[in-house]
């Protein structure tokens, strides 16, 4: 989806390079061919390259020297084991950081697990001997609708390190602060709470609370799964389950229960909880093939 957040970044009025090291797929968009299907994205790229705002090059040094904020979208794909493949995004940081010429914010917009930003920090400052910061912008984008969930997202979340980086992207996201957008900023503090307590662990499938307060996820802890709980701004952090391993959890509408699969009786099932971890109970027969829960609208 770092097509997607290029383009509307241009779109909101920002000059933006979209770097890839892929030449043909760099003359391809420069053709306005594009290398996905999503809806009202290929006329989007015209507007924005004929209004001078877009374009699309190999060149990452050139970009990098450039550039006050970077962002890094690159994949993440799941290894053998079910952990996350991150030699991209690293590489990625290295070589941006053989190129910063002066200060510079660094956002990591892939999905990556918590802790990764810390660990690319460490990568990068090796390499590069200017100042940076790290900072994090987790997407919230469907294939089919990624214009419209970045354009009129839900909340915007940012995760950094420093208050001239805070600053920084909170001016980038004016437009959604002055449309009434929900942006939520995690401190240094905040993010090092949540970091240092589950440091190395892989945490999936995260879902926002109806009123945008809390985040409700599934984490590896001591050997298993567990459906955890956590506040916009990194704090609160509380764990829900004991028993099994707990997958897949999201908010019901009214915010009042969560749903999320377990195989805590040796097979996998559907199970229902308060948002407080209170009554849970086993909804479906075990040993169905079940996935993904979601709730009804209502």
């Amino acid at each position: 989806m770092g097509l997607v957040t290029g383009t509307c970044m241009a779109e909101l009025g920002n000059k933006v390079i979209c770097v890839d090291s892929d030449e043909e797929r760099i003359r391809q968009l420069n053709k306005n061919v594009m290398p996905i299907y999503e809806p009202g994205l290929s006329e989007l790229v015209e507007t924005n390259i004929q209004a001078g705002r877009l374009s699309f090059a190999t060149n990452l040094k050139d970009a990098v020297e450039k550039s006050e904020i970077i962002f890094i979208a690159v994949g993440t794909p799941l290894k053998d084991d079910g952990s996350p493949d991150l030699s991209q995004i690293e590489q990625a940081g290295k070589q941006i950081a053989g190129y910063i010429n002066r200060y510079k914010i660094i956002v990591v917009r892939s999905t990556v697990p918590v802790g990764i930003t810390h660990k690319l920090k460490i990568l990068m400052s090796i390499v590069s001997k200017h100042e940076f910061d790290i900072a994090s912008n987790p997407e919230f984008l469907k294939e089919g609708t990624a214009i419209d969930d970045f354009l009129k997202p839900d909340r915007i979340v940012l995760g950094v390190e420093s208050d001239r980086a805070r600053q920084k992207l909170l001016e980038l996201y004016e437009p959604f602060d002055k449309a009434g957008r929900h942006i939520y900023t995690m401190d240094k503090f905040g993010y090092n709470k949540s970091r240092l307590t589950y440091e190395g662990s892989y945490n999936t499938s995260p879902s926002w609370s109806p009123d945008g307060k809390l985040v409700v996820y599934s984490g590896w802890q001591d050997g298993k799964n567990h459906v955890f709980t956590i506040r916009a701004d990194g704090r609160g952090l509380r764990q829900l389950t004991v028993d099994g391993n707990n997958e897949e959890p999201s908010f019901s509408p009214d915010g009042r229960f969560i749903v999320f699969t377990s195989d805590r009786r040796g097979s996998k099932a559907v199970y229902v909880m308060r948002s407080g971890g209170e009554d849970q109970r086993m909804i479906t027969t075990p040993g169905l093939k079940t996935f993904s829960p979601r709730w009804s609208p209502k």
